[in-house]
């Protein structure tokens, strides 16, 4: 299938073509620092199976595969246009990643131009590679992928409110969380849960460097403080930092102006100490995501 739509930019209008089989506007591998990515291929399914079967990570899945022989059928399905991405660590399999496209929400009279232009996330990986930071590594590759290959607009996510693991990788990614929706997805044990929509924008992806986060935990504390009181005080910048993400507050300064967005895992105390230590160079507010 092929679809066609225009998109204002720059000074003309751009025509863009997406292929229901786009996985091959992507030059394939993709390589992290750690990782890499590529299309999934049936010899991956046993690698896939031994995790995704596993109850503890479909406990939050809004699909959860019965049998090997379910899950193989939907990864080969031609009927869908979702792109499967097998996530390596060396050369294990250690994650699986979903592009599924979706049209942007528009007035019936413009509705032919958002045809594609964003897609939903997802991901599933495996538990026993957590906390080595592979996830964030692998969906940060994906969004630029999406914003950088595909030409997206915009991506999305949504998870279970009470998947804290989901919505602090999406808070990591400097993904904004745009909904949180009271009592509205049920869950296979018969509860009604809460619900978060994660969202970011091509621009807000690119202004923000691809919402690098800053590599500062081989310092001392002490250390890491007068450095991140430095670097403010040089630039007099302002700035909201915390362990969610930082974004410029004065969204009235101008182009000219230096700004920079800032993703540190700072304790309140230390940030307290860190402002203290700038003086009047610089605003701040604190934002402590783990207070939701």
């Amino acid at each position: 299938m092929l679809v066609l739509w225009e998109s204002a930019c720059g000074h003309g209008i751009a025509r863009y073509a997406w292929h229901s089989d786009r996985v091959t506007q992507i030059e394939w591998p993709v390589h992290t620092a750690r990782l890499t990515l590529r299309p999934y291929a049936s010899v991956d399914l046993d690698a896939l199976w031994a995790f995704e079967q596993l109850p503890h990570v479909q406990r939050w899945l809004g699909w959860a595969p019965f049998s090997r022989e379910e899950l193989g059928a939907a990864m080969d399905s031609a009927s869908s246009a979702t792109t499967h991405i097998v996530v390596r660590a060396a050369s294990s399999v250690i994650g699986h990643i979903m592009i599924m496209p979706r049209d942007s929400w528009a007035q019936s009279r413009v509705a032919s131009l958002t045809k594609g232009l964003e897609a939903e996330l997802g991901w599933m990986f495996d538990p026993a590679c957590g906390g080595r930071g592979y996830a964030t590594e692998a969906v940060r590759a994906t969004i630029g992928l999406c914003f950088n290959s595909l030409h997206l607009r915009r991506v999305h996510a949504g998870c279970f409110a009470d998947n804290t693991a989901s919505w602090r990788l999406m808070d990591r990614l400097g993904m904004r969380r745009e909904q949180h929706g009271r009592a509205t997805s049920l869950h296979s044990d018969g509860t009604w849960h809460d619900s978060f929509t994660y969202a970011l924008l091509r621009e807000e992806w690119h202004i923000n460097a691809g919402a690098q986060p800053r590599q500062l935990e081989e310092a001392s504390p002490q250390d890491l403080l007068h450095r991140f009181a430095a670097e403010l005080q040089s630039s007099k910048l302002s700035v909201q930092a915390g362990p969610r993400y930082g974004t410029p507050i004065d969204e009235t300064r101008q182009p000219s102006q230096p700004q920079l967005t800032l993703i540190l895992d700072f304790t309140l105390e230390q940030f307290v100490a860190a402002a203290t230590a700038t003086g009047a160079g610089a605003e701040f507010m604190w934002n402590d995501s783990t207070a939701r």
